[in-house]
Formats: C-alpha cells, structure tokens, sequence
C-alpha cells in the first residue's frame, strides 16, 4: 500500500463518527489487513533504522482492541476501494 492510499483511509476513517471508538461504524472498504488481522487505520509514523528510514502503519486491531505497528509496504486493502482506484488512476494521467 502507498503512503497516499492510507493517508486517504486514515482521513476517511477519522471522518466517521466515532469511527475510531467503534470499529463497527468502519465501513469494510476501509478497513486493511497485515498478517491475515484486520484492522482500520489509525496513524502512521516514520521509522529510521541503518538502512534508512520507513514508513509505519498504526493500525488498530478490531479483534483484541489492541494497537499494532507495521510497515506500511507490508499491509494490504481489505477490499478494493473505488475512491483510491480513481485517486491512482488521476494520478497515472
């Protein structure tokens, strides 16, 4: 996932009455997956390590109410989403 795509989501998500106090109000199409968890997202942070630095998801789990961390490249949309597919397709023209 790009840093654009979840930039969008977590202002979508943020937008959501209470979206980020209640998962249930999330709609599915906002929601993303790492390591086969869902979770909608939260925040997002850079990271350095030797190699340089990358960019970190924050993402909370709607499972256990817990907050996670991981890199961004590694998490996936839980379902297409028209309005980032439009978003990239502008962005290609």
């Amino acid at each position: 996932m790009t840093r654009k795509e979840y930039f969008k989501l977590c202002m979508i998500v943020s937008q959501i009455p209470e979206g980020i106090n209640n998962y249930r109000m999330v709609p599915a199409e906002y929601l993303v997956v790492y390591n086969g968890i869902t979770y909608w997202p939260q925040g997002f942070e850079i990271r350095f390590s030797k190699e340089g630095p990358y960019d970190v998801a924050i993402l909370h789990d709607l499972r256990a109410n817990s907050v996670t961390r991981a890199e961004l490249s590694k998490v996936g949309l839980m379902e297409d989403n028209d309005e980032l597919d439009n978003d990239q397709q502008d962005s290609q023209h």
